[in-house]
């Protein structure tokens, strides 16, 4: 977990908010950043922590799943909606394989995705 986090907050600007916020998850707050900015951060940090030396183990061999959520969003106002967005968009992206990121667009289950092959990509992240 320490060297997720380090691989992580590497990849983060100097107003960017890191945090654990689970056994195995870290919720990162990007304050004045748009979805396609958003989308670009969450691809980046995939991409370090799959390209991280981790001891032990291969590049590659340890990956992360990301989803995001933006304020504002459709009528979304509060705090545990744009949380929640966000727990959605990962378990999104879970359910597809991995090692991508998801960024929540709304209810109707219609999100933007990225995967590893993608040169941009989409915040909780597990």
């Amino acid at each position: 977990i320490t060297e997720i986090a380090s691989a992580v907050g590497r990849s983060l600007g100097s107003g960017d908010v890191l945090a654990r916020i689970g056994p195995q998850k870290f919720g990162v707050l990007l304050p004045h950043c748009d979805h396609e900015e958003a989308l670009a951060v969450g691809e980046r940090l995939r991409a370090a922590v799959s390209s991280h030396g981790f001891p032990g183990s291969r590049a590659g061999a340890v990956t992360v799943c990301v989803g995001l959520s933006s304020y504002p969003f459709g009528r979304t106002e509060s705090v545990d909606e744009i949380v929640n967005a966000a727990e959605a968009s990962l378990e999104r992206a879970k359910s597809r394989g991995g090692n991508r990121v998801e960024l929540w667009s709304g209810p109707d289950e219609n999100t933007e995705d990225t995967d590893s092959d993608s040169p941009e990509g989409a915040f909780s992240l597990s």
